[in-house]
Formats: structure tokens, sequence, C-alpha cells
């Protein structure tokens, strides 16, 4: 008679050994906390809920320069099962999808492998070491297809709280409504190497010394993030990334560019220095000393087409000024990155009439340039339009933005994630990087300014029905996705109009600048 739970105890051991032989440490939880209770930032003996009940993480990056790819194994004796979890980093053109539904018939078996998310189950009812060598050779077949000298990074989301065991204020200033652990744990499965939280208009610098170590014990790289607002006709004016090199030129960055007035309730609100005030400074006092690289956060901004919001987009405020084509052309020359995919813009919001017709010929011209790449016909979206932006500016880099304020746990049935429909890359070449550990945020930065590695965006894109937009196989979230992601927008939507009203409440405006604030809030005009 089969011992399952023999089996299931000799799979799991042997697959720790096997991994570890092969070049896939293991996340030192004990370690992590002991790290975090060390510098006074944790509670003694709170978890860090990055490894989890039953659980071990695997990483190949951790203690070296390899790029990451991460393995979930998940024990769970009282269902006889021990699960490997880990994703399929293949980005050509036969990347894999989920399989796709449509008019509620299948379109056929998914063959194995074609999966971007490959769950292995092991039973214990067949030969243990057999069965952790097969997995393992499957590992490393999809980790040879992540290149070791091309980094993945988050580099645009949003987080609302610290784990419960971070000892200081849990709540971040901003309007993400995500936790931490699940911000890590996601971007991990997704094989991501560098995790830049962008709260708006803050950095905080004992949250971010956690978040470090944290990430240094996963195999990761922590950069110091920021989105800045730099106002023009309203508070809420386009939005800026910043990426810095450590946290002393985060903090700097944030005493330059945000003293904001102290009642703002609204996290994006920020009323200090306006935009061609702010970009020259930011540029001259950190970037040209490499401690800054400036990104334009999705650079044509369009929420509804009802309520559009164009002044967060450094391009499309165009439209609502103060700003001409020609002064944020000249403003460009202090950017060195665009957004050219934000997942929060959607991919089948057609940008409506313009006013501007400086604008609206900029947009049916780039339009017109894409539809002639792509070999047929594309509607006017934002993220088209952002898409093939960099075409027409003199900008150095390009970047994806998943800008998620509503990251779901991962619980290893994680698919349709905004992580799933891109990534920024940050491409080392044949630079001669020759550490045998992961660079730091500073060194990443400072060879991004001297032009040594580059930083490019990938997005899995097709055009379906006139619309440049990612696949529904990359889309496509199952109901308890569904379902999490809606409660957490529900929150997210809730605060919203707690902190419009709380806003207006405390302001004495007269008619214009109630007018302004209200189109801040895409409520107006």
């Amino acid at each position: 008679m089969v011992n399952v739970q023999k089996n299931l105890t000799t799979f799991r051991k042997t697959l720790a050994n096997r991994m570890g032989n092969a070049g896939f440490p293991s996340v030192n939880n004990a370690r992590m906390q002991k790290r975090l209770m060390n510098e006074g930032l944790w509670k003694e003996g709170a978890p860090t809920r990055i490894v989890q009940k039953g659980e071990m993480i695997y990483n190949r990056g951790i203690g070296s320069n390899n790029s990451s790819f991460f393995v979930f194994v998940k024990s769970e004796p009282s269902k006889n099962r021990v699960t490997a979890y880990y994703y399929n980093p293949d980005t050509g053109h036969t990347a894999p999808m989920r399989n796709r539904h449509q008019k509620g018939k299948k379109n056929g078996p998914v063959k194995s492998g074609q999966e971007y998310l490959i769950r292995k189950v092991y039973r214990g009812t067949s030969d243990p070491v057999a069965a952790a060598e097969r997995i393992l050779r499957n590992v490393l077949y999809y980790a040879s297809l992540k290149s070791n000298n091309k980094y993945r990074m988050e580099s645009h989301i949003h987080c609302g709280w610290m784990p419960k065991g971070y000892k200081h204020n849990r709540r971040f200033r901003d309007d993400g409504m995500s936790q931490f652990e699940d911000i890590m744990r996601m971007n991990a499965l997704y094989a991501r190497d560098i995790v830049s939280l962008t709260s708006h208009n803050s950095f905080s610098r004992k949250k971010f010394m956690a978040m470090e170590i944290i990430a240094d014990e996963m195999g990761m790289i922590m950069m110091p993030g920021m989105e800045l607002t730099a106002p023009g006709n309203v508070p809420n004016g386009p939005h800026l990334l910043l990426w810095f090199s450590d946290f002393m030129a985060a903090h700097e960055g944030e005493l330059i560019a945000t003293k904001r007035r102290s009642d703002f309730a609204m996290p994006p609100f920020n009323d200090d220095i306006p935009l061609h005030k702010v970009l020259p400074l930011l540029y001259n006092r950190l970037s040209r000393q490499g401690e800054l690289i400036i990104g334009a956060a999705h650079p044509f901004n369009l929420h509804e087409s009802d309520h559009p919001v164009f002044d967060v987009g450094m391009v499309s405020t165009i439209e609502t000024g103060p700003y001409k084509y020609k002064s944020i052309n000249a403003l460009f020359e202090y950017v060195h990155a665009i957004e050219t995919w934000n997942v929060s813009m959607g991919d089948t919001r057609d940008i409506p009439p313009l006013k501007s017709r400086t604008l609206q010929r900029m947009v049916e011209r780039l339009i017109h340039q894409l539809s002639f790449e792509m070999g047929r016909k594309v509607k006017p979206t934002p993220n088209s339009f952002s898409y093939i932006l960099p075409n027409d500016l003199s900008v150095q880099f390009e970047c994806f933005g998943t800008d998620d304020h509503t990251t779901t746990p991962m619980n290893y049935v994680a698919d349709g994630a905004p992580q799933a429909r891109g990534h920024t890359i940050i491409d080392f070449g044949n630079t001669q990087y020759t550490s045998d550990t992961k660079p730091t945020a500073k060194d990443i930065v400072q060879m991004l300014h001297h032009g040594l590695i580059s930083m490019d965006a990938h997005v899995f894109t097709e055009v379906r029905k006139g619309y440049l937009q990612v696949p529904w196989g990359r889309r496509e979230m199952n109901k308890w996705t569904q379902s999490l992601r809606k409660g957490l927008e529900e929150k997210a939507n809730k605060n919203y109009v707690r902190t419009i009203l709380r806003d207006i409440a405390k302001f004495k405006l007269n008619p214009h600048e109630m007018g302004n604030l209200a189109r801040s809030y895409g409520l107006g005009k």
C-alpha cells in the first residue's frame, strides 16, 4: 500500500535538495525577520507574510547576479498534495496565453506548457524522487527562457499598507489598496527583478528600509520611487515617475517638489511647483548627478470618455492648458522615459474629438503612423497613442506601467494580473558588470544616466477589432481573481469619494477654483 504522507515528505525534501543544487536557493524567512528586527523596523516574532504557512519560495537570483526566476512550492498534507507554481517568461511571438473562451465555447484543450502560469501538483501516489526530478527539469527549461542580462522591473505601482509586523505607521500616504506582501509575492511570481513603489507625492524612508531588506532577502532590488504631480491649471496636473538612486536622493526629491498644502486629503494632489519649473529643477539638482531618472506617466490620460481628466497626462494636458504643444515638446528634454503602456488606461477607450487642433493633428498623425507600421487601421486610444509617441519625441527610454492599485494575493490561482500583460526591461546588454551580486538601485540609475544600459517596455499586444490591445489570453481572470479585485476596487472607489468630500469641505474656493478642483477629480467638463 502506498504511504502518501511519506511520499509527500520525500518529494518535498528531494525537490528542496535538487533546487538548491541547481542554483535555486530558498528565501530565508527567519533571516529576513531578524534583519528587520535588528533595524528596529519589525515587531518581535511577527511574520513578514512573504513566505506563508507550508510554503517554500525558491529564486535563482538570491545571493547572485542572476536574473530572478521564482518557484513557489506549497505543501498541503491535509489535501494530500504539494503544488509547484511558476511563470513561463517567454516573450516571443508564440508566448503563452490562457485558454480562451469565445461565445461560450472553448477554443480547444491547452497543450502542456501553453499556459503562462505553470502549476504542477504531486499527490504522493507515484515515485517521489522521479516526480521531483521531472519538476526540476521543467523549472530549468522555463528558467532558461529568461535572459540573465535582462532584468524585469515593476516601474509603476501603488501600495496601501505594510505588513502587520511593521513597527511604525503601516499606511502609505497613497491611494493604493494593496498589501505590500501581495505586491512582492505577485511580482515574484511574474519573475520581476526590480520593484519600485511609486506613491503619490510622498516617500517614506523607514518603510523603504524595511522594503529594501525584504526585497534583498527575496533576491530582488527595491528602487526608491515616487509619482509626482506637477500642477498646471489644477492641483492634479501631469504625473511624473521618479526613480531615485537611493533613499537620500528620494528624500531630497520630496523636499524639492512636494511642499504641498497640508490639508489635501487626495494623495495625487499637489499645488507646489508647476511642471515647467519642477522638471528643470529636478533635472539640474538630481538627474545631472546621476541620482534620478524621470518618466512621463500615462502621457495621454483618459479614464473615461465623458470624464477624461486630461490634466494628469503630460501630452493630453495640451487639451486643457496652460501648456501648448511647443512648451510640452521642449519640456520633454528633461524626461528620460515615456510610459508607453499603462494598464489602468484600458485597451478600448477611444480618444474623443479634441478642442486643441494641434493635439488633434498630433493624434491623427501618430495613429496613422502606427497603423502603417501594424499593416492595418488602428483606433486612437491613450495606449496606442503612447505606444508610438517615442517615435515623435527625443526621449531615450520607454517603460510599461501596471499602475496597479489593487494587487490581489498570490494564492496559486493568480491569473490575469496586470503583471501578465507586460513589463519594463532593464537591459544590461554587453555591459561588463562583474560583481557576483545584483547591482544596487544606485548602480542601475547611474548606468542608465550614462547610457551604459537601456530601459525598454515589453507589452503583449495584438490588433483586434481595430484596437491595439493586450490579447484576451493575457487579461482573462478567473472568478476568484475577479472577485478579489472587485472588492479592492470598491474599497478604492469609496475611499475616493470620501476624499473628494473631505477636500471640498475644507477648501474655501471661488467658483473658478471650484471648477478647477472638480475637473481634477474628473467631475467637470
